[in-house]
């Protein structure tokens, strides 16, 4: 299945490679109303297999290319855009369907609602995000760059979900302090998930099949109250993991979210009711954020109904044993 926001056809404004300077905004055509005009850049060089390029994805598709010292241009219709850069070749790859396996996002932004405006975007080499330059400084860096080839065709963007996932990466303040964990009652029963320190310089993006749970910084928790059932929780940065959760009324669980190192993936591992006492030494260094009204925009909205789709069907491939994942069950619950 495609998960696919509803778009029209992305205008590239280059089909050959052109030198340096080609491209200045003063001689391009500005967009109009309807219209956001992105220039995206790629400042450093990198040699080896990094040394051949990044691709470039908005929304459902994979769209552009960037080398050494490149940059190119996307004429696109205003409204929700969500842009990345990634690893990979600029030709179809072989496997085009959307897999659990996920891919490797590296720098993602959202550029909603931006019509008549052009946007310049910067991505140096060995960082993780996109840097918008004022037009001054985006025609100088223009200058210093050539103009990127086109693709042969555009291909889906195996990554998408990958990237909305973590909905921090692009740019949203979802966040903000909590006074403490939740706690169960007789109707409720209340699933804790926290980090540690490891992969301080990154954010993880934590769902289940009703939406979206939270996004989780370094020694963070949030805590979410649950009717009793069963729920699937999922948690993305680069790929994602997975973990099934049987929740019982009055009961509290816990699961942790390491970072296998820079280039790991991560996991949700339930905390079993045996290790209570390691686990009130890891919660004593965390501390609880909860869901922000930043939330209720409306294109965070549209993002998270995206990927509860998307969550929900990967669901349905665990249940029939298609998707690995963990199982938080009754020997973990804590009264």
């Amino acid at each position: 299945m495609r998960y696919a926001c509803p778009i029209a056809v992305v205008l590239i404004l280059a089909t050959l490679s052109a030198p340096a300077g080609a491209d200045d905004p003063s001689v391009v055509a500005p967009p109009g109303p309807d219209e956001t005009l992105i220039y995206v850049m790629r400042k450093g060089r990198m040699v080896g297999a990094l040394g051949g390029g990044h691709l470039i994805a908005i929304n459902d598709e994979t769209v552009g290319y960037l080398s050494n010292d490149t940059h190119t241009i996307f004429r696109y219709p205003a409204g929700m855009i969500t842009l990345n850069i990634a690893t990979g070749k600029a030709k179809k790859p072989p496997l085009l369907e959307h897999t659990a396996s996920g891919g490797m996002p590296i720098a993602s932004i959202a550029l909603d609602d931006r019509g008549g405006e052009t946007v310049y975007l910067e991505w140096k080499v060995n960082t993780w995000e996109f840097i918008e330059l004022d037009e001054k400084a985006a025609r100088k860096l223009i200058r210093k760059t050539d103009r990127s080839k086109p693709i042969d065709e555009f291909f889906p963007n195996i990554m998408q979900m990958g990237v909305l996932m973590n909905l921090s990466r692009l740019g949203f303040d979802l966040m903000e302090p909590a006074a403490g964990p939740l706690e169960p009652d007789a109707e409720h029963g209340v699933v804790t998930i926290f980090r540690q320190k490891d992969g301080d310089k990154f954010d993880f993006g934590i769902w289940h099949d009703n939406g979206f749970v939270g996004t989780l910084g370094a020694r963070e928790a949030v805590s979410l109250r649950l009717s009793p059932g069963s729920y699937f929780f999922m948690a993305s940065h680069f790929g994602f993991t997975h973990m099934m959760a049987e929740v019982e009324a009055g009961k509290r669980y816990y699961a942790w979210v390491d970072h296998g190192g820079l280039l790991g993936r991560l996991r949700l591992t339930p905390v079993p009711n045996t290790d209570a006492r390691n686990l009130e030494k890891l919660l004593r260094k965390v501390s609880y954020v909860q869901l922000g009204r930043g939330v209720d925009a409306e294109r965070v909205r549209d993002r998270e109904k995206l990927v509860t789709e998307f969550i929900r069907e990967t669901k349905s491939q665990a249940r029939e044993g298609g998707v690995g994942f963990d199982l938080l069950a009754a020997e973990h619950a804590f009264p």
